[in-house]
């Protein structure tokens, strides 16, 4: 059975990148796209009809890319109490207000007053921050702070729109829409694979020095173990030596981890380490032989530059070949989360890159681009849908604990974020892509954390 559905005849190519990626992520085939003469989309299946506005496309026809077409807030709408009843959803946001009494709802037609396809087109190529590419820190990132747009990114815009649109088109369906059950990523960024200081013995010196010595007794005390012990290559001392561990806690949940490591290391934002070092290549061998995967953490300066990302692929590669692994380079993560919408997509391209998992604000966990499932990449400046999937990063560790961020002090703290996070997670069935770092579980609070999440996914 074919769904039908009519669109304006104006920004083709983007609504029908919106409107395949709902309707392949909700698992039906055979949707026929038609253009039609109206402001309305129309939705045709078994004889019924369902009419939403295009709301966001009409505004922006004329400013398109310009700032006169960012809208400057989203609202939240209020269901009414028959769609409460009928689908168990309160409330919807929307970047333009609405009423609730424009809702209707009969046995021939369904009439919804929120631009679904336009407000999710708007935030998962993140137009707004396309628009205001100068709103950013000083790492060139968008922050969600700094977002132009006012909105709590911590909710997951348009996978409360696919739920939404999932029962709404279950009402007509001979055949039900299933339950699409929730997807996990967890993953490490290698920044710092290693303590440092065993390479330069000064560094140890200062250590044992220090009038605080014995304030962080049981601390300096490993750093000195782990410099001998490193010396005969045995690096089982190392506090960063975290990444067993990590496995192991994954294996228990059948759970792969992904690892990304650098593999040209030039800028002062970058890292120190080299892949052709001893304990580097132990790592890669270990992940290797426990089945987990190894991506590209493009470097500082690769985000907007496709020779050095191409460069950094083959670099790793040619190290995977030295060491017999087969794994190939699918994956990237870009170092800092930096991210320019034009530049970082033809930079993935050319680089031969099948996934990212970069697009993420790291002042807060959230949904940058409304969702937590996996889409298409759109190039804006070109109007063309990339051919590489971006897996959305939704929590780091650093946006948790860091003192530019949420600064979160105390076990409590974290504990009530986590709950309330995975709360509207389950509420909305979203997938969940974690990012931890090696070097952020070095005490057993931290280690508790890292568990505590990975047993929110079975909840």
């Amino acid at each position: 059975m074919n769904i039908i559905i009519k669109i304006t005849p104006y920004f083709e190519v983007e609504k029908k990148y919106i409107i395949n990626w709902f309707f392949s992520t909700l698992k039906i085939k055979n949707v026929d796209i038609k253009v039609h003469n109206s402001n309305k989309y129309e939705i045709l299946i078994n004889n019924k009809k369902i009419f939403l506005p295009d709301s966001f496309f009409i505004n922006a026809k004329n400013n398109w890319l310009k700032e006169e077409s960012v809208p400057r807030k989203t609202f939240k709408i209020n269901l009414p109490n028959s769609f409460i009843k009928k689908f168990n959803i309160n409330y919807l946001f929307s970047i333009h207000d609405t009423n609730e009494t424009k809702f209707e709802l009969n046995q021939e037609s369904i009439n919804i007053p929120i631009d679904l396809f336009g407000n999710a087109f708007f935030f998962i190529t993140r137009y707004h921050e396309f628009v205001f590419k100068d709103k950013v820190d000083e790492h060139k990132r968008h922050l969600s702070k700094n977002s132009f747009i006012n909105h709590n990114f911590q909710e997951p815009i348009i996978d409360q729109y696919l739920n939404f649109l999932k029962e709404i088109l279950n009402i007509f369906l001979f055949k039900k829409i299933s339950y699409v059950s929730s997807k996990f990523q967890i993953s490490c960024d290698v920044d710092t694979p290693y303590d440092r200081s065993e390479k330069k013995f000064f560094l140890i010196k200062k250590k044992i020095f220090k009038k605080n010595f014995f304030l962080n007794l049981d601390k300096n005390l490993k750093s000195l173990t782990n410099y001998l012990f490193s010396k005969l290559k045995i690096y089982n001392y190392d506090i960063f030596n975290t990444y067993e561990w990590i496995m192991k806690q994954n294996e228990k949940k059948n759970h792969k981890v992904t690892f990304f490591f650098i593999s040209k290391n030039k800028d002062k934002f970058d890292s120190f380490y080299s892949l052709e070092e001893d304990r580097i290549k132990k790592i890669l061998k270990l992940i290797d032989y426990r089945g987990h995967n190894i991506g590209l953490h493009g470097s500082y300066m690769s985000y907007n530059d496709e020779k050095k990302l191409s460069e950094e692929k083959k670099i790793l590669e040619t190290s995977l070949e030295k060491l017999k692994i087969k794994t190939p380079i699918e994956e990237n993560r870009f170092h800092f989360l930096r991210w320019s919408n034009s530049s970082s997509i033809n930079a993935l391209e050319k680089s031969g890159f099948n996934f990212d998992s970069s697009i993420y604000y790291a002042d807060q966990p959230g949904y940058r681009s409304g969702t937590s499932k996996n889409f298409n990449l759109f190039d804006l400046n070109k109007s063309k849908i990339s051919n590489v999937i971006e897996k959305p990063l939704t929590m780091m560790d650093v946006s948790l604990f860091d003192k530019n961020y949420l600064n979160l002090k105390s076990t409590k703290d974290v504990n009530q974020y986590i709950d309330m996070f995975f709360k509207i997670l389950k509420s909305n069935n979203c997938d969940f892509n974690l990012l931890w770092h090696n070097s952020t579980l070095l005490s057993k609070e931290e280690k508790d954390f890292y568990k505590k999440i990975l047993l929110k996914l079975d909840d």
